[in-house]
């Protein structure tokens, strides 16, 4: 398995010296890893407004706007029909991280937009609100159908699971470890009889991956939570296990009486524990509230801006990664003109927006040891490949001049035509000039070396090399 690993790791320090870059400059390295960006994957082609990773790590979603402006929309815009949305697509795109591939999973007019996406942990699932126009009644302007779908990540498919259209209030909580979610849903009464107020009524549902929106679960009787006092859900979070929800209302007279005495302000709540399995609520105190850790790892992403062109000069905007320790290979340019990106949770690769279009990077996350092998192994290959170049090099240029080799003396500029770059870094010309016909022995006389780790890769008169150990 290592053995694999290293030839992959090889062909990865292959690829950049070929294009003039430096291992420093396509790995970040830290004490114990080394992370190598490998050739970026497109996600979606312009233009892209919404991006995000599931949690583990393994698909994107990207909002992408497929605009089809003619001649004649363009004038029509500007005749005034401006309530009418431009010819197009809003499409819904799941990449795959094991395919490298993307396909549309959701399309409509230009009309439409996904408000907000909630993944669901331990799953191929995502939940997202969508709205879109629609023409229920052809006599009539078409409306706004609002509505709760199911996204299915591994085969891209969708399915709606609940219409939204005479919901305004509709929030969903993932479960921050468990395959399943609650939806909070507030309906607002308006005032009867000698009311002068409306009311509120809050419910909330159990939302699984592979199921349908269930029914309502019935919050308590206010007395049951406080007596004598009313209990308007405005708080859901899950307990730090992603087991058990609580649901929380303001303790508003405990909240006063507290803030009225103290500088440092605060505030407190009363709570319900829901079991989503048995749909039980019951009171709770103290309840242990799952938080959002920062990120962990070694590596981060950061921003810098490059200036380019004369006069008034144009802001690029650089996205590189970078560890958060002090390396010798401390950052890997990812993208130039990134407006956005984000590692995966895995940290095996980097998302981006790109003049528009969405990228992802893979990562080559592989052992530091494992990665200083294959590091001196490629620079011995390096420094053997420009050995065989100069070689060559000098060995046409005799050619071209009399079947004469060159001594040391301006040896670079003299060869420096035979090849396409320069690659004079480690070179000693060591053979005094002279007629090829007085070599006698070609394949065992000496011209130059490259030197490289631990050695030198030797030029001989007949154009072979060889690598001779210090």
């Amino acid at each position: 398995m290592k053995s694999r690993l290293l030839l992959l790791v090889l062909a990865v320090l292959a690829v950049p010296s070929s294009a003039q870059l430096s291992p420093k400059e396509s790995f970040v390295v830290t004490e114990k890893e080394a992370f190598g960006l490998m050739p970026a994957s497109l996600v979606a082609a312009p233009t892209v407004r919404q991006l995000e990773w599931s949690p583990d790590g393994q698909y994107v979603l990207a909002v992408r706007e497929s605009l089809r402006l003619k001649s004649e929309d363009v004038r029509k815009l500007m005749q005034g029909a401006r309530n009418q949305p431009p010819p197009g697509e809003l499409q819904l795109i799941v990449w795959s991280a094991r395919t490298q591939t993307s396909q549309i999973a959701w399309k409509a007019d230009m009309g439409a937009a996904i408000e907000v996406i909630y993944w669901i942990p331990k799953s191929d699932v995502a939940f997202v609100i969508a709205r879109q126009l629609v023409r229920r009644d052809p006599t009539k302007p078409p409306e706004h159908h609002r509505y709760l779908v199911r996204v299915s990540l591994s085969n891209a498919t969708v399915r709606e699971i609940a219409d939204l259209t005479e919901m305004p209030w509709v929030l969903v909580y993932p479960s921050p470890s468990q395959p399943i979610a609650v939806v909070h849903k507030r309906s607002e009464v308006p005032p009867d009889g000698a009311a002068r107020q409306g009311r509120s009524i809050d419910e909330v549902y159990v939302l699984r991956p592979n199921s349908a929106l269930g029914t309502a679960i019935s919050l308590p009787d206010q007395s049951e939570v406080a007596p004598g006092k009313q209990f308007r859900l405005t708080r859901i979070q899950w307990s730090r296990d992603g087991f058990t929800v609580y649901l929380g209302d303001v303790d508003r007279e405990a909240t006063i009486a507290y803030n009225k005495a103290n500088a440092q302000k605060k505030t407190f709540w009363r709570w319900l524990s829901l079991n989503p399995s048995t749909g039980r609520i019951q009171p709770a105190s103290d309840p242990m509230l799952w938080e959002p850790s920062p990120p962990e790892g070694p590596i981060e992403l950061t921003k810098t801006v490059a200036t380019a062109g004369e006069g008034a000069k144009k802001q690029i905007p650089l996205l590189w990664l970078q560890a958060k320790e002090k390396s010798a290979f401390p950052r890997a340019l990812v993208a130039s003109g990134a407006s956005r990106g984000s590692l995966s949770p895995g940290t095996d690769g980097i998302l981006y927006d790109m003049q528009g279009a969405a990228w992802v990077t893979p990562i080559l996350r592989i052992e530091r040891s494992l990665f200083d092998t294959a590091l001196l192994a490629a620079q011995k290959m390096e420094a053997m490949s420009n050995a065989k170049q100069l070689g060559l090099a000098a060995i046409m240029r005799a050619q071209d001049y009399d079947e004469t080799l060159e001594g040391p003396d301006g040896i670079n500029d003299k060869l420096m035509p035979y090849l396409q770059s320069d690659l004079f870094n480690g070179f000693t010309w060591t053979y005094p000039g002279g007629p090829m016909s007085g070599i006698a022995k070609p394949a065992e006389t000496e011209l130059g070396y490259v030197t490289g780790p631990g050695g030198r890769a030797v030029i001989y008169a007949d154009g072979h090399v060889t690598w001779r150990n210090d």
